[in-house]
């Protein structure tokens, strides 16, 4: 039998054992949880129809519905690289945003003269809107450069480094240029709605840039951008609000014979779900510059953003300036919606086979509030930059290749091959 000594060594031997099973063990322990991250994030970007954030909830596709723009709610950093106009640093190269943006210090021919010996830059709006006037007038301050100086003082024309001309207004013909002299054409309205004169062939030899809503234009500049929420209301906050909502659907519109037949399409549409039209075009009269419009949104379960044409990349206000509402937007257009606003914030009409089955699908919703909750999830990742951005925006980076010129921009402007990238509606049959 052992003694006391050697069941005391015995004991220490065991111990020791123990101790470095316990050391091994710890240490491949971070290495397991890596791996099973890992696996998680594999999950994530096999697009799983599960609700990351809320397991117990699966979404569901619906009746009628025959697409799906839904992606997986815990992949928002995909969602962010999939929208050109989701707010990041690729739109931020010319431009230091800040919560508010201050363009309200006034011009004054002093300040114009004092810059001139500066280096000013000096950029003439001709025949702006009162709208825009207001909205960009003062200095540029928040620019990359500092040196530009915007005017609607038409007298200070054959002074400028750039002059930019109103599509919706364009002179009968180009007045006289002085040499060196950038010309460009802005306009936010759908190519259907520009005048004759913006294509006439004297202002296509004139015209060097485009200032507009379209991707491809040489200053970019959207109606509207999308910034990602770092504290976005709960499950439950929203819910709550949901909960006390007693109507369907709301449209605010004011022009009644769009291209588009918008109007065609919404009667239809009312057949299956009640849409309650507000402004010129239907029974309930609401100015919208009453606060208490948007208001009425809080009743809704959603609203429509029809636009009045079907051109390339023509979203306008109707989506932005009410996005931030807890109330899920209906879409209908000619732009690629999934390329321009952040996936699983909206429901697209062209992602139906009629009026009558995007109806359905609304009823379907209505009564499947997981699936409702799912959207306004999505949309809770973000709240819009109104217009005032994107064109301070292009502002900025037009002062920006004035004092770099030939950083590679065209020199003759394809206004003319607008109006092809505009077509009739095909979802009514």
């Amino acid at each position: 039998m052992y003694g006391p000594s050697h069941r005391a060594c015995i004991f220490l031997i065991l111990c020791g054992i123990s101790l470095i099973a316990c050391i091994i063990y710890l240490w491949t322990l971070p290495s397991h949880a890596s791996a099973t991250g890992v696996h998680q994030l594999s999950a994530l970007k096999e697009h799983t129809t599960v609700d990351t954030r809320y397991p117990e909830r699966v979404k569901h596709s619906g009746p009628g519905k025959e697409k799906s723009n839904d992606v997986p709610v815990g992949n928002v950093a995909q969602q962010h690289s999939e929208s050109l106009l989701v707010f990041k640093n690729a739109i931020t190269k010319y431009w230091t945003p800040t919560d508010v943006v201050n363009m309200d210090i006034p011009f004054t021919n002093r300040s114009l003269v004092h810059n001139t010996l500066n280096g000013t830059k000096l950029i003439v709006i001709d025949r702006p809107p009162i709208w825009m006037k207001w909205a960009l007038k003062g200095h540029m301050e928040l620019c990359r450069y500092g040196n530009c100086l915007l005017s609607s003082n038409a007298s200070l024309r054959t002074d400028a480094n750039a002059v930019l001309f109103n599509g919706i207004s364009m002179p009968p013909t180009p007045p006289s240029r002085t040499l060196g002299q950038v010309w460009v054409i802005y306009a936010w309205e759908s190519p259907c709605h520009l005048p004759k004169t913006a294509y006439k062939p004297e202002w296509k030899r004139e015209l060097n840039w485009t200032m507009t809503y379209k991707t491809d234009s040489d200053l970019f500049s959207p109606v509207g951008m999308f910034v990602p929420v770092l504290k976005p209301h709960s499950y439950h906050h929203l819910l709550n609000i949901v909960q006390r909502k007693t109507k369907a659907v709301a449209w605010f519109v004011s022009n009644c014979k769009a291209e588009s037949k918008r109007m065609v399409y919404v009667k239809r549409l009312q057949k299956i779900i009640d849409v309650d039209i507000f402004g010129k075009c239907g029974p309930v009269k609401c100015p919208k510059s009453e606060p208490k419009c948007l208001n009425m949104l809080q009743n809704y379960m959603f609203y429509l953003s029809f636009e009045n044409s079907f051109c390339k990349d023509y979203i306008t206000e109707k989506l932005y300036k009410v996005f931030n509402e807890v109330c899920v937007p209906v879409v209908r257009g000619g732009a690629d919606y999934k390329h321009l606003v952040p996936n699983g914030t909206y429901i697209n009409a062209a992602n139906f086979a009629s009026p009558e089955a995007l109806g359905r699908h609304l009823k379907w919703l209505m009564s499947n509030t997981s699936a409702y909750m799912d959207i306004l999830m999505h949309k809770e990742q973000y709240r819009t930059l109104d217009s005032r951005h994107g064109k301070h925006m292009a502002l900025c980076e037009l002062c920006y290749q004035l004092n770099n010129p030939g950083a590679g921009r065209s020199t003759r402007a394809a206004v003319d091959k607008w109006r092809k990238e505009c077509h009739a509606p095909t979802d009514l049959g």
